[in-house]
């Protein structure tokens, strides 16, 4: 009885010391603000429940989905930002709630997962499992994937799939067949927030093919039910959509060749991780030198079925992050696209641990150990450094919606305002930016007032102004963004040429520009970004004007 209530004191630990953690980094978040595509995302949330159709067009999701330009198929992701709404509205921490609650899960998941699979193999997991889900926790290169709140599907995806080799990891405790109707539905739930989990039936086989020990039982039945679930699910994409396997339009297209486009993807990894890491680069050297280490150390000592396991786990990672690098063709030189490394750091996570419990020799342990540890300090170094220039976007972006409200306040003269897109990897504004100006973050609509551009959307607003935007927003006076309305606005019209205003991040406020010359949109263009280079030093598209 002593040494249960021993067991029963000392087991939470390699649980409770990761989630701690990772809740420590992450609670301040909850302060933060919308970013980049949650615009699009919080008001069509907002306008469809004031119209009344909030419930039925989330489930036209389901069967006619139209989630923007591309070829996607996300019913359970809209289906999340419908009810983040219903539960806390237009209050951002309710949102970002949702992303919160689904890393620690996953968090919880790899700790649990390791210590259960050292019990297999005869080993004591305790200090592997509590680094491995450490390491996964506060991964700098994750971060997207947790603060971002329309970046959640990426973690509902990798929550689907480790809570399936959970559940298989309970069968085999006791004898149970859960797992054989639990995978497939989870399976199912993870196609519906992104396409990525195609790759999860192939995960999952090669868990189940390097399973320790005697599988659970109905495993086998359930991985063949989950490859006939996708080849489904593929016929259904062909039903909906052009190209069945294509999600953004265009990822199919140029470097034509596999081979060249293979070149090409690998060739941004390294751009991408210096936009990541630019702020602590030496940080970022450390984490990934020490993770390779004691990862490469690992697979050198481990023996058997802890080899076969850990081999089955590092493939499961590096064949998503492949599928995914291969889908995009490459990744951005800003740094953004941390959100895409979520499932694959959680698989390698997953074979760390196993690989730090592996080595019958506890000298051999200790020194893996310590590399990890070396490799998880210099990773949350990194972290807490992203996050807090994520905090930063997220006030500057707030203190931007008030100076617009300001600024509309008692004027009558229309502007355009050039707001900046990014901030190194942190997206601040890209989709809809007529959120900034619109109910429910302004108390009135201010569209007709005040217009907001990006950058490199300049050129687009010169045509449309040409063609009399401003004449028709001045009429309209538009109170919502859909459809209906922005047929209504690019009408032709009479053109007339508003004064340009220019966001300043680093001053938090507002900066009117010289009037350009209108006549031509080369000069228009030139004069305006020449101008703008006074807010925006480090806007790419506004380099040489």
């Amino acid at each position: 009885m002593r040494d249960r209530m021993r067991r029963i004191a000392v087991w939470p630990w390699p649980l409770l010391v990761p989630l701690i953690a990772a809740a420590a980094f992450y609670a301040p978040g909850f302060g933060g603000f919308w970013l980049g595509d949650d615009w699009p995302n919080m008001v069509r949330a907002y306008q469809a429940a004031n119209e009344g159709d909030l419930w039925s067009q989330t489930w036209s999701e389901f069967v006619a989905p139209n989630l923007g330009g591309g070829s996607f198929l996300r019913p359970m992701l809209i289906s999340t930002f419908s009810l983040s709404y219903v539960l806390a509205g237009i209050h951002y921490p309710g949102w970002y709630a949702f992303n919160f609650a689904v890393h620690l899960a996953n968090v919880a998941l790899i700790a649990w997962l390791v210590l259960a699979w050292a019990r297999l193999l005869g080993r004591d997991g305790a200090l592997a499992a509590c680094l491995a889900a450490l390491s996964f926790g506060l991964s700098p290169m994750l971060a997207e994937g947790v603060y971002w709140v329309s970046a959640r599907s990426d973690g509902w995806v990798t929550l689907c799939s480790l809570a399936a080799v959970a559940i298989w990891m309970r069968d085999a405790q006791r004898g149970t067949r859960h797992g054989i109707v639990a995978y497939p539905a989870l399976l199912l739930l993870a196609l519906g927030f992104k396409e990525s989990a195609a790759v999860v039936p192939l995960q999952i086989a090669l868990v189940a093919a390097a399973w320790p020990g005697p599988r659970p039982r109905g495993m086998i039945a359930a991985v063949v039910a989950g490859f006939v679930l996708l080849a489904l699910y593929f016929v259904y994409r062909a039903m909906q959509f052009p190209n069945a396997f294509e999600t953004y339009l265009g990822t199919g297209g140029s470097p034509a060749s596999m081979t060249d486009r293979i070149e090409h993807a690998l060739r941004t990894i390294p751009p991408w991780w210096n936009g990541l890491s630019r702020w602590r680069p030496s940080h970022g050297e450390m984490y990934v030198g020490a993770l390779a280490v004691a990862l490469l150390a690992g697979v050198a000592l481990a023996r058997g079925a802890a080899l076969r396991l850990a081999l089955a786990l590092s493939a499961a990672g590096a064949g998503l992050a492949a599928a995914t690098l291969y889908h995009l063709g490459g990744m951005t030189p800003s740094g953004e696209g941390g959100r895409l490394m979520y499932g694959p750091l959680a698989w390698t996570a997953l074979a760390l641990g196993i690989l730090l419990a592996a080595p019958h020799s506890r000298d051999r342990r200790r020194a893996l150990a310590a590399i990890a540890a070396i490799s998880i300090v210099a990773g949350a170094a990194l972290l807490h450094v992203i996050l807090r220039e994520v905090a930063s976007v997220q006030d500057t972006e707030r203190a931007l919606v008030e100076a617009l409200a300001q600024w509309a306040e008692g004027k009558h003269e229309q502007v355009v305002a050039i707001v900046p897109e990014a901030q190194g990897p942190i997206v601040i504004s890209r989709n809809a930016q007529g959120g900034l100006v619109l109910p429910p973050v302004q108390a009135k609509a201010i569209l007709h007032l005040v217009v907001p551009a990006l950058p490199h959307d300049l050129p687009q607003r010169y045509a449309e102004l040409s063609r009399g935007l401003g004449t028709r927003l001045a009429k309209v006076v538009p109170q919502k963004a859909d459809a209906a309305m922005m047929r209504e606005i690019l009408e032709p019209d009479v053109a007339i040429w508003p004064r340009v205003i220019c966001w300043n991040p680093h001053e938090r406020r507002l900066i009117e520009l010289p009037e350009a010359d209108h006549s031509s949109a080369q000069a228009w263009l030139t004069q305006t970004r020449h101008a703008a280079r006074a807010c925006l030093p480090d806007e790419p598209s506004f380099a040489g004007s």
